[in-house]
C-alpha cells in the first residue's frame, strides 16, 4: 500500500491538513495526530479520526506561531496533550534539524505509575554533543526499573545514534521516531532510513510515568533550547519497520505538497 492510497478523495490542500481530511495509513491506536503551525488553534487540534483518540492538545505559555511549524521550549511554550503513556508506545516528530537540545515529545521526570519513585517516563529527544563537532544525537529515553521496585528512583535507556541531519542547518527539517516496548527501546531517523535498537538487561523492567505527554516540553528539568516543531503523531503499540515506512513516505509527500517543506 502506498501511503497516500488512503487518503480521503478531495485533493490534499492546507485546508483538509487543518481540518483533519487526512491521516497516516495506520490510524488504529492513533491516539494524537497533530500538525503545528498556522494558528495555535489548529495546532492544538488533535487530527486523529481513530474513535479512541484523546481531545485536543492545551497550549501553555505563548509558542511563536509560523505557517508552518510553532517555536516551543521546555517548561515554558509548550503543547499538553491529554495523552499518557502505555505500555508499548510509538512516538513520531518532525522538526527543525539543528545542533540544539529539546525534547520533542515527553513525559519524563514524573510519578511512577502504581509506586511512588520517579520515573524517567518516554521521550523522543536531541541533545547531547556540544558542537556540530561533537554533533547533537537523536534519542529514544525510557524508563526502567529493578523489578517490584515502587520507592526507589528510576532510571533511563537511551538509545541514540546519527548527529542531527542536514548538518544542522538553518531552516532544515528532520523526522525521527521512539518505539517502546516492555523490554526494547528503538530509535528510527525517518529521513535517512536509519535505526537502532536497545534491549533492556537483568531483571530490569519498563517504568511508567504517570504525567501525560507534552510537545515540546518534558515534566520536569530537561532541555531548554527553543526549536521549531511542525508535527507530531503519538499511537499506542509498536509499529513495525513498514508502519514507520509507509508513514513516512504519506508524511514527507503531504508535508512537500501541502506546506512546501522538506522532512
Amino acid at each position: 500500500m502506498t501511503a497516500l492510497n488512503i487518503q480521503n478523495a478531495e485533493a490534499i490542500s492546507a485546508p483538509s491538513v487543518r481540518t483533519g481530511k487526512v491521516y497516516p495509513p495506520k490510524v488504529d491506536g492513533l491516539r494524537g495526530l497533530f500538525f503545528l503551525g498556522g494558528s495555535i488553534n489548529e495546532s492544538i487540534a488533535n487530527r486523529s479520526p481513530w474513535q479512541g483518540a484523546q481531545p485536543n492538545a492545551i497550549a501553555v505559555g505563548a509558542p511563536a506561531v509560523n505557517a508552518s511549524y510553532l517555536t516551543l521550549k521546555n517548561m515554558t511554550n509548550y503543547l499538553q496533550t491529554q495523552i499518557a503513556e502505555v505500555e508499548e508506545m510509538t512516538l513520531i516528530a518532525w522538526h527543525t534539524a539543528e545542533y540544539l537540545n529539546f525534547n520533542a515529545i515527553s513525559n519524563t521526570w514524573t510519578t511512577r505509575q502504581g509506586g511512588t519513585g520517579n520515573s524517567y517516563g518516554v521521550s523522543l529527544a536531541v541533545g547531547g554533543g556540544s558542537s556540530p563537532a561533537t554533533g547533537k544525537q537523536n534519542r529514544a529515553i525510557a524508563g526502567y526499573k529493578t523489578t517490584e521496585e515502587q520507592t526507589a528512583a528510576g532510571s533511563s535507556l537511551t538509545t541514540s545514534h546519527t548527529a542531527v541531519i542536514n548538518g544542522g542547518g538553518a531552516g532544515s527539517y528532520m523526522t525521527h521516531a521512539a518505539r517502546f516496548t516492555a523490554t526494547e527501546v528503538c530509535h528510527d531517523i525517518l529521513t535517512n532510513a536509519s535505526g537502532k535498537s536497545t534491549a533492556l538487561f537483568g531483571s530490569n523492567i519498563r517504568d511508567k510515568a504517570s504525567g501525560l505527554l507534552r510537545i515540546g516540553s518534558s515534566s520536569v528539568g530537561g532541555a531548554d533550547d527553543a526549536f521549531n516543531m511542525c508535527g507530531a503523531i503519538i499511537a499506542e503499540g509498536f509499529w513495525s519497520d513498514e508502519d514507520l515506512s509507509d508513514c513516512y513516505a504519506w508524511l514527507s509527500a503531504l508535508e512537500l505538497d501541502v506546506r512546501g517543506i522538506s522532512v
